[in-house]
């Protein structure tokens, strides 16, 4: 198996394992790993379980900025808000915001959709928008074509995630998914059968692909390292000003524009595009020192 594979695997025993802890699925399964691999995934499932009972607990109501924006805190429950969203559905997609920190926002959409619920869940990230639609077990869709007419509906709707009422059985489709497209490999592909959950398993490995790893961003070298692109900026700069330098333009003002950027110094120009790389300087300081240099040279 490949790291690329062995990680997402690895990932989904996990997700499954967390759900085994709270009693809400079963025991994930090792028998299709070798006795190295199963070792070293059992080794860090048990470091899971471990972790998993330091967690802090979830916040009282009251306080939970998910259900202060639903205005759950006030009313206690979800019953006394009207709203025919399962408890298992919302408590899952809770859970998901609150583990994102922030980056996901679970909202209301009233007056239900096209699959004739009344009202449903909708997950806002930072590029997302997706709406779970909650159906019975035996009304759940067949293919990925059955979500064509909510994104028909909802054109700005990046992907719907049905869900059984209890979270056990969930799917995400995106638009792509829903409409006919080509495989290379495969050919023309007009739908796909879907494949089923948890929805806290499903919505979760979804959203958390388009969240920003900014810890990957805390990695990246100091800016001590990035110091020789100044020596390529100023090397740059000169060959293009030695290019302009050397236009014939016939126009007066196309002439009057090539002789003023020409008698522009190299150093000043490079110390532009330093100010903007280091942020030293706001862009709008930038902005008022470029046009100030502009009037100088005009009047």
């Amino acid at each position: 198996m490949n790291p690329e594979k062995s990680e997402e695997h690895l990932s989904t025993l996990i997700d499954v394992h967390l759900q085994f802890l709270r009693g809400r699925g079963p025991e994930p399964d090792l028998t299709d790993l070798n006795e190295e691999d199963r070792a070293e995934v059992a080794q860090t499932l048990k470091l899971i379980e471990v972790l998993a009972d330091s967690l802090p607990e979830s916040p009282p109501m009251e306080k939970d900025p998910v259900a202060i924006q639903l205005g759950l805190g006030e009313v206690g429950d979800h019953q006394a808000l009207d709203i025919q969203i399962p408890g298992p559905v919302v408590k899952d997609v809770e859970g998901l915001c609150s583990g994102f920190g922030g980056a996901v926002r679970m909202d209301v959409l009233a007056n239900g959709i096209s699959n004739g619920t009344r009202d449903n869940l909708v997950c806002h990230s930072l590029a997302e928008m997706v709406i779970v639609a909650v159906l019975d077990a035996s009304d759940l869709p067949q293919n990925s074509r059955d979500a064509l007419p909510i994104f028909t509906d909802h054109p700005e709707v990046t992907a719907v995630a049905f869900s059984s009422p209890d979270a056990s059985r969930a799917t995400v489709v995106t638009y792509s998914q829903s409409v006919g497209h080509l495989i290379p490999a495969e050919g023309q592909m007009t739908s796909r059968e879907l494949e089923w959950e948890p929805l806290e398993i499903a919505l979760g490995r979804y959203l958390e692909r388009s969240i920003p790893r900014w810890e990957e961003v805390r990695l990246l070298p100091p800016d001590d390292n990035l110091d020789p692109l100044v020596v390529d900026v100023s090397g740059v700069v000169a060959s293009e000003l030695t290019g302009v330098a050397r236009l014939r333009p016939r126009l007066p003002h196309k002439q009057e524009a090539r002789n003023f950027v020409t008698q522009i110094e190299n150093s000043l120009i490079s110390g532009w595009v330093e100010a903007a790389r280091s942020g030293e300087v706001s862009q709008g300081a930038l902005i008022a020192d470029i046009a100030a240099r502009c009037e100088v040279s005009e009047s």
